[in-house]
């Protein structure tokens, strides 16, 4: 299990309140900041325990009446109450992929808490012919997403299931080639791709069913 503890809304060192004291790898505890990224004056600090800092000052919310709880009017809170649960949700969604986007400003520790985003994975997929006739070419086109500056493709392709990955070399968003079935039913054959982005790597396979039928040719065999 993980948690997201509030540091507590007392403008004190966070390693003298109790929950937020504890430090535990499965524990983020949260303080608070602005929408100008400065810490809140009433936010508890001190890093260690405060893992990240949330959103916590002016969070809309809904109120009974203006008091505290669920209700049916708008309105807006302050507090690392507020904060934690934001980074709940990034938890709920896949703790490995909680990053600091930068830092809040005029933490009282001089420590400054990091700001928690998710960082979201780069992936990829390939559209593209799932179906090939044997001797017809085909094309497919690599789909990033997530990805940030420059992009690098290495394409690979296989012949049918059995075979192993051939490296096709092309560093380009698109791949060509043409497969060939000389046998009496469908051939299961693939293609790859392997992309890279600002550190990253997604890679993502597509399987072509070819059907039989047509020469073992290519352009470099004479074939009778």
């Amino acid at each position: 299990m993980k948690f997201a503890i509030a540091a507590g809304n007392d403008s004190e060192n966070t390693n003298n309140q109790s929950p937020a004291r504890l430090n535990h790898s499965n524990i983020w505890t949260v303080s608070a900041f602005d929408n100008t990224g400065d810490f809140a004056s009433f936010s508890n600090y001190g890093n260690p325990p405060v893992d990240y800092a949330g959103p916590g000052v002016s969070v809309p919310s809904l109120h009974i009446g203006g008091g505290w709880g669920y209700g049916f009017s708008n309105g807006s809170d302050d507090g690392t109450s507020y904060a934690a649960p934001h980074i709940a949700g990034l938890l709920l969604v896949n703790p490995n992929n909680i990053a600091a986007d930068s830092t809040v400003d005029n933490d009282p520790d001089s420590n400054a808490d990091p700001i928690a985003i998710y960082d979201f994975p780069l992936e990829v997929s390939i559209t593209g012919p799932g179906t090939l006739n044997s001797g017809s070419q085909g094309t497919w086109t690599a789909v990033p997403d997530n990805a940030e500056g420059t992009v690098s493709y290495q394409w690979y392709y296989k012949v049918d299931r059995n075979d192993s990955w051939h490296a096709a070399g092309s560093n380009s968003d698109t791949f060509s080639y043409t497969f060939f079935n000389t046998s009496s039913s469908v051939n299961t054959a693939g293609v790859k791709v392997d992309i890279s982005s600002s550190g990253k790597q997604a890679t993502y396979s597509k399987d072509v069913a070819v059907s039989p039928g047509g020469d073992d040719c290519d352009d470099v065999i004479i074939c009778k």
